[in-house]
């Protein structure tokens, strides 16, 4: 709702501030620099306070010197932040950013999980005993995970699915029972986009490892047959188990796939009407084409890139379409 309010805090009783910042509020729109952190999603480090004119000098809290604050995302969106004091200039560095992503990643996929527990636990406290909650809790949650309108599965460090919900039944033609404790995710990947899922998996679970939680990759379900699917993936807290969902974008891909053959089709359609009003530089284009698409690829420009260069070598001379043939194939020079 537009403030800031601590959610836990350590250290700050050694200062005497652990009363202020345990109860600190305070509107966004007056912490400039923290209103940065939340906008642009970015560490923000503050080597010394009394010289950044935008740090806000609180009584309570005037002994901290130097700041580290880290944005806390979930998606594209900022949770939280976690912000480290010092009471020292320079206390931190940039090195320590890296080391507390981790953490921080930790961090908002744990948030998350309260946040949705909080809810779930006031809905119970309405309607039922205390002495039932935690039964009706865990119901709920399989509840949702049962319902999540796409196919979710739980994965162990070893790589078998430990959980599967009805919509991963549906997309991999296999049962619950069939998969669940029995099956590996390797099974439904192929080969091709196998070795880089598998050092994802790796990295997920190592201090510090990198890997993309959303990307594409092609499954295979019990008939043999290829689906794309947009994988979204995220660490369980607190466990080496990783909890996964798997949406079949297919359609869409082949949908992709018409819409380039129709632009295809249409480019190549513009291409010979250019050609037919300019007979003289015949095959001009497609020349320059076989020239520049190379050459793109050479300078390590991205595949929409190269794409767009590709189509736009193929219509360059589109101009001449509106131009009358007489002018076009005029053998004299042109008059003013």
């Amino acid at each position: 709702k537009g403030g800031l309010y601590n959610v836990h805090s350590v250290g700050y009783d050694k200062y005497g501030s652990k009363k202020f910042v345990n109860n600190f509020t305070y509107p966004v729109d007056k912490l400039s620099l923290y209103k940065e952190v939340i906008k642009l999603a970015k560490p923000l480090l503050i080597t010394d306070t009394y010289k950044d004119t935008r740090w806000i000098i609180f009584k309570e809290t005037s002994w901290i010197r130097s700041c580290l604050s880290m944005p806390v995302c979930l998606g594209n969106k900022v949770v939280g932040l976690l912000n480290l004091d010092g009471d020292t200039p320079g206390k931190f560095v940039k090195d320590d950013i890296k080391k507390l992503q981790p953490l921080v990643n930790a961090a908002a996929i744990a948030l998350e999980n309260a946040r949705l527990f909080e809810e779930l636990q006031k809905e119970i406290t309405e309607h039922q005993q205390a002495e039932k909650a935690l039964a009706e809790s865990e119901e709920k949650y399989r509840t949702v995970f049962e319902n999540t309108g796409t196919a979710t599965i739980i994965i162990e460090e070893d790589k078998t699915i430990s959980m599967a919900n009805t919509q991963s039944e549906k997309l991999s033609g296999y049962s619950k029972e069939e998969i669940e404790n029995k099956m590996k995710w390797t099974y439904f990947v192929i080969p091709e986009d196998l070795k880089m899922m598998v050092e994802y998996h790796t990295a997920r679970r190592k201090a510090g490892g990198k890997a993309p939680t959303e990307y594409e990759f092609r499954f295979i379900d019990r008939k043999g047959k290829i689906k794309n699917i947009f994988l979204k993936v995220g660490m369980i807290p607190g466990s080496k188990k990783s909890i996964a969902s798997l949406i079949d974008i297919t359609e869409h891909k082949q949908a992709e796939e018409r819409l380039k053959k129709t632009m295809d089709a249409a480019i190549d359609t513009m291409s010979r009407i250019i050609e037919a009003k300019d007979p003289y530089t015949s095959g001009h284009q497609h020349r320059v084409c076989q020239l520049a698409v190379p050459l793109a690829r050479e300078l390590g420009l991205s595949p929409d890139k190269i794409e767009g260069i590709r189509i736009a070598s193929l219509i360059h001379d589109i101009g001449k379409i509106g131009l009358p043939a007489e002018i076009l194939s005029k053998p004299t020079k042109l008059a003013d």
